[in-house]
Protein backbone atom coordinates (compact mmCIF):
# COMPACT_ATOMS: atom_id res chain seq x y z
CA UNK A 1 0.00 0.00 0.00
CA UNK A 2 1.50 3.49 -1.03
CA UNK A 3 1.66 5.68 1.62
CA UNK A 4 3.17 8.70 -0.12
CA UNK A 5 -0.09 10.22 -1.83
CA UNK A 6 -1.61 10.72 -5.13
CA UNK A 7 0.93 11.43 -7.61
CA UNK A 8 -0.83 14.42 -9.03
CA UNK A 9 -0.12 16.06 -5.57
CA UNK A 10 3.67 14.67 -5.67
CA UNK A 11 4.37 16.17 -9.36
CA UNK A 12 2.71 19.31 -8.09
CA UNK A 13 4.54 19.59 -4.71
CA UNK A 14 7.88 18.74 -6.42
CA UNK A 15 7.24 20.32 -9.63
CA UNK A 16 5.10 23.32 -9.16
CA UNK A 17 3.13 21.92 -12.42
CA UNK A 18 -0.82 20.13 -11.94
CA UNK A 19 -1.11 17.37 -14.64
CA UNK A 20 -4.56 18.64 -14.89
CA UNK A 21 -3.43 21.15 -17.16
CA UNK A 22 -2.37 18.74 -19.81
CA UNK A 23 -5.45 18.31 -22.24
CA UNK A 24 -3.77 16.04 -24.34
CA UNK A 25 -3.43 18.50 -27.22
CA UNK A 26 -0.63 16.03 -27.88
CA UNK A 27 2.08 19.01 -28.99
CA UNK A 28 4.56 17.00 -26.49
CA UNK A 29 4.44 14.23 -28.90
CA UNK A 30 4.92 16.01 -32.38
CA UNK A 31 8.15 15.56 -33.92
CA UNK A 32 9.65 13.49 -31.29
CA UNK A 33 13.00 11.43 -32.79
CA UNK A 34 12.33 9.32 -29.83
CA UNK A 35 9.24 8.65 -29.73
CA UNK A 36 9.75 5.03 -31.17
CA UNK A 37 11.26 4.00 -27.34
CA UNK A 38 7.97 4.96 -25.53
CA UNK A 39 5.68 2.75 -24.34
CA UNK A 40 2.69 5.32 -23.71
CA UNK A 41 2.57 8.74 -25.64
CA UNK A 42 3.76 11.74 -22.70
CA UNK A 43 -0.07 12.99 -22.43
CA UNK A 44 -0.94 9.09 -21.20
CA UNK A 45 1.55 9.26 -18.74
CA UNK A 46 0.20 12.26 -17.86
CA UNK A 47 -3.07 10.58 -16.95
CA UNK A 48 -1.89 8.12 -15.20
CA UNK A 49 -0.57 11.00 -13.05
CA UNK A 50 -3.98 12.42 -12.40
CA UNK A 51 -5.30 8.93 -11.72
CA UNK A 52 -3.06 7.98 -9.12
CA UNK A 53 -1.99 5.14 -11.16
CA UNK A 54 1.33 3.40 -10.51
CA UNK A 55 2.21 2.50 -14.63
CA UNK A 56 3.17 6.56 -14.55
CA UNK A 57 5.90 5.47 -12.33
CA UNK A 58 6.79 2.21 -14.43
CA UNK A 59 6.74 2.98 -17.68
CA UNK A 60 10.04 3.50 -20.31
CA UNK A 61 8.60 6.75 -21.33
CA UNK A 62 9.80 8.71 -18.44
CA UNK A 63 13.62 7.31 -18.84
CA UNK A 64 13.29 8.32 -22.74
CA UNK A 65 13.64 12.60 -22.27
CA UNK A 66 15.85 12.48 -19.20
CA UNK A 67 18.72 14.37 -20.43
CA UNK A 68 18.05 13.66 -24.01
CA UNK A 69 18.07 16.99 -25.09
CA UNK A 70 17.21 16.52 -28.55
CA UNK A 71 13.95 18.80 -28.97
CA UNK A 72 12.07 21.02 -26.79
CA UNK A 73 8.72 20.93 -27.11
CA UNK A 74 6.23 23.70 -26.36
CA UNK A 75 3.55 22.87 -24.31
CA UNK A 76 0.52 25.45 -24.68
CA UNK A 77 -0.58 24.46 -21.31
CA UNK A 78 2.82 25.24 -19.94
CA UNK A 79 3.67 21.09 -18.75
CA UNK A 80 7.41 20.69 -19.93
CA UNK A 81 6.87 16.86 -19.96
CA UNK A 82 10.52 16.52 -19.04
CA UNK A 83 10.02 18.08 -15.97
CA UNK A 84 6.88 15.92 -15.11
CA UNK A 85 9.11 12.82 -16.03
CA UNK A 86 11.85 13.78 -13.65
CA UNK A 87 9.61 14.25 -10.65
CA UNK A 88 8.08 10.56 -11.47
CA UNK A 89 11.50 9.30 -11.71
CA UNK A 90 12.54 10.63 -8.51
CA UNK A 91 9.13 8.86 -7.32
CA UNK A 92 9.64 5.73 -8.56
CA UNK A 93 13.13 5.70 -7.07
CA UNK A 94 11.45 6.65 -3.43
CA UNK A 95 9.01 4.02 -3.78
CA UNK A 96 11.88 1.04 -5.02
CA UNK A 97 10.38 0.99 -8.33
CA UNK A 98 14.62 1.83 -8.84
CA UNK A 99 16.41 0.82 -12.44
CA UNK A 100 15.93 2.22 -15.39
CA UNK A 101 14.02 0.45 -18.12
CA UNK A 102 16.19 -0.96 -20.74
CA UNK A 103 16.38 2.00 -23.62
CA UNK A 104 16.17 0.95 -26.86
CA UNK A 105 18.64 2.82 -29.57
CA UNK A 106 18.46 5.87 -30.61
CA UNK A 107 16.08 6.02 -33.86
CA UNK A 108 16.51 9.29 -35.46
CA UNK A 109 12.77 9.27 -38.12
Amino acid sequence: MNKRGPLRFIVLNATGLDACACTACHTCEEDCPRSREWDAVPSQVLRWVRENDERALTCRTIWVCAGCSVCYPVCPNGIPFETVAAALRSEAGLRGLTGQPQRLPLVLH
